[in-house]
């Protein structure tokens, strides 16, 4: 008794446990696995590219306007005033935003 399947294979002389039938049976597996990467692939491609963190504190100035990056802002703010420009300190007292690289002490070594 044969099954349907048996019967395709059969006109193209592959007979199952076959050496010819079970390479076009890794073939067929190896195209299937190839085709299911490939479209994968490019589902993750489309996910934007991660948010650059910067160093910019809650005043909107970068950490090197502040003293030795951590203190009060050195930067001016151009603002105007009845239709008068006036450059304006920064009223930001303390560098509040992300610190770039941790900093540690490691001494030095000895030869």
């Amino acid at each position: 008794m044969r099954a349907e399947w048996q019967v395709s294979w059969d006109r193209f002389g592959v007979r199952w446990g076959d050496e010819r039938g079970s390479m076009i049976e890794g073939a067929a597996i190896l195209l299937v696995g190839l085709v299911a990467g490939y479209l994968a692939g490019r589902r993750n491609r489309r996910t934007a590219a991660p948010k650059i963190i910067e160093a910019v504190c809650s005043c909107r100035h970068p950490r090197g306007q502040h003293v030795d990056g951590k203190g009060a802002c050195q930067a001016k703010s151009k603002e105007s005033a009845n239709g008068v420009q006036m450059f304006v300190p920064c009223p930001c007292q303390l560098y509040d935003g992300p610190e770039p690289l941790p900093q540690f002490y490691a001494p030095e070594i000895q030869p």
